[in-house]
C-alpha cells in the first residue's frame, strides 16, 4: 500500500516538474536583488497588491500596497526582480521579530513552536510573493530564478534551517514537487485552515528543510536527466549567474543592515498608517532593534503630548488653497484646510465637491495665516487617507516659521 502511494506521489511530482518550460522568455535586463530604496519597496508592494486583486485574494487598501508590518524590522528582507526600473517579481523573507510571522494565524501554537523555535537553527517565512501578470503560470521564466536567489540567500546569508510559507491549497502539489515541501499537519491536505489577515482565505502552512532541498531535486534529476535545468537554476553558484546581486557580507550570517530611517518614514509614516496601528510595547521592541539615534527615535516615539504641542505651537486650523505647480496660472484651485501637523508633514482636507488629488502629485499650499498674511508651502501627496479623511502631504519647502516648527517636532 505504502509503496503504491509513494509511486503515485512520485509520478505526480515528475509530471509537474516535466511541465515546467525553461525556455520561456525572461524579462528583459532581468536582475534579482534585495530592495534598498523606498521606491523599490513601494513598487514591490504595488505589485503584490495588484497580484492579489487578479487572483481574487480579499485584500484591499487605500494605498494600493500590500506592505507587511514585519518589514519595519531589520529581520525582514524584500527580494525584488527588476526589468530595468520596473519591479516584475517580489518575495519577502521574514525572520524572528517582535511582530511575529505573517502566517502565524494559520498555525497552532505547537506547530509554531516546533517550526520557529527549532533548536537546529533559525527558521524564516516566505511571504508576499508575486510576479507580474505576464509571468504568472510560467515558473521557468521568473519564479524559479527568484527561488534560486532566495534559496542561496537563506542558506548562505541567514544560515536558515527551515523555510516556511502559507500557500493556497491548489499550489500544494507544485511546492511539494519542486521543494519537497510538507504541510505542518497531514490533515490539512483535505481540510485547509483560514488565513484571517487575508479575508479568511483558505491556506495550508508548509515547510521544507534547507539542507534537503538539493537532494530532493537531485533525486528527480537522477530519474530524468532532462530536469537538470531545474537543479541548475535553483542551486548553481551565484558567481555563475549574472542575474543575481547579493550583499557583500555573506559570512556574517544575518539579515541585511537595518533599513534607513528615510525608508521607514516613507513607507510606514507618509504612505501608510501601519506604524500608527502597532501598540506601544511592540513599537518599543522594534525601535530597540535600530540604532539609538535621533533619526530613528522620532519615527518610533510615542508622545501623548504631541496633540497639545500641535495646538499651541502652530495654528493647524488654517484655510488652504491648493494649486498644481505644473501650471500655476491655469491649474484649478481647490479649497481646503490643514487639520494636523506632524514631523512628517500635514493632513490636508479638501472642501466638498473639490476635484480629487493623486498620490505623488506635487502641490502648492497657500495658507491664510491672517487677514493680511499668506504663506506658501510646497510638497507632494504621499497617501490618500481612508474614509474621506483627506490626504497626507509631505512638505518639501516652507517658510521659516513652518520649517522651524517641523525641526522642533523632530527633536522632541
Amino acid at each position: 500500500m505504502f509503496g503504491s502511494l509513494f509511486s503515485s506521489n512520485n509520478a505526480r511530482a515528475l509530471a509537474i516538474l516535466r511541465s515546467i518550460q525553461f525556455g520561456e522568455r525572461r524579462p528583459d535586463a532581468l536582475s534579482i536583488s534585495l530592495a534598498h530604496s523606498a521606491s523599490d519597496y513601494v513598487k514591490a508592494a504595488n505589485l503584490i497588491y495588484h497580484s492579489y486583486q487578479r487572483r481574487g485574494i480579499p485584500f484591499t487598501d487605500e494605498s494600493e500596497m500590500r506592505l507587511l508590518p514585519q518589514i519595519l524590522t531589520p529581520n525582514a528582507s524584500v527580494i525584488i526582480a527588476k526589468s530595468g526600473d520596473q519591479v516584475v517579481g517580489t518575495a519577502t523573507v521574514v525572520g524572528k521579530n517582535p511582530l511575529g510571522f505573517p502566517m502565524s494565524d494559520t498555525m497552532t501554537d505547537e506547530e509554531q513552536a516546533a517550526l520557529f523555535n527549532a533548536t537546529e537553527g533559525p527558521s524564516v517565512e516566505i511571504a508576499a510573493l508575486a510576479v507580474q501578470d505576464a509571468y504568472a503560470g510560467k515558473p521557468g521564466a521568473l519564479y524559479l530564478p527568484m527561488a534560486g536567489y532566495l534559496i542561496h540567500y537563506c542558506r548562505h546569508y541567514l544560515n536558515t534551517t527551515y523555510i516556511a510559507a502559507a500557500i493556497q491549497p491548489r499550489l500544494l502539489d507544485f511546492y511539494s514537487a519542486v521543494f519537497g515541501a510538507k504541510p505542518t499537519c497531514e490533515s490539512l491536505r483535505k481540510k485547509p485552515r483560514k488565513y484571517k489577515t487575508l479575508g479568511d482565505l483558505d491556506a495550508i502552512p508548509i515547510w521544507t528543510k534547507t539542507s534537503e532541498l538539493s537532494k530532493h531535486v537531485e533525486s528527480f534529476v537522477n530519474q530524468d536527466p532532462k530536469l537538470q535545468p531545474l537543479y541548475d537554476v535553483l542551486f548553481n553558484e551565484p558567481s555563475n549567474n549574472p542575474l543575481y546581486v547579493y550583499p557583500s557580507r555573506e559570512k556574517q550570517r544575518s539579515f541585511d543592515q537595518p533599513k534607513p530611517a528615510s525608508v521607514i518614514e516613507e513607507l510606514f509614516v507618509k504612505r501608510t498608517d501601519i506604524l500608527k496601528k502597532i501598540d506601544d510595547v511592540k513599537r518599543a521592541q522594534v525601535q530597540a532593534m535600530y540604532p539609538n539615534s535621533d533619526e530613528y527615535r522620532w519615527i518610533f516615539h510615542v508622545d501623548p503630548g504631541l496633540n497639545l504641542r500641535k495646538a499651541t505651537r502652530f495654528n493647524v486650523n488654517l484655510k488652504t488653497v491648493v494649486v498644481q505647480p505644473c501650471d500655476p496660472e491655469h491649474a484649478p484651485l481647490r479649497q481646503g484646510q490643514i487639520l494636523d501637523v506632524s514631523s512628517s508633514g500635514v493632513r490636508l482636507q479638501l472642501a466638498a465637491n473639490q476635484a480629487p488629488l493623486k498620490v505623488d502629485q506635487p502641490i502648492h499650499l497657500t495658507l491664510t495665516v491672517s487677514e493680511s498674511t499668506e504663506t506658501l508651502l510646497k510638497g507632494r501627496i504621499v497617501r490618500t487617507l481612508p474614509d474621506n479623511k483627506g490626504y497626507g502631504v509631505e512638505i518639501t519647502e516652507g517658510d521659516g516659521i513652518f520649517r522651524d516648527y517641523i525641526r522642533w517636532l523632530r527633536q522632541t
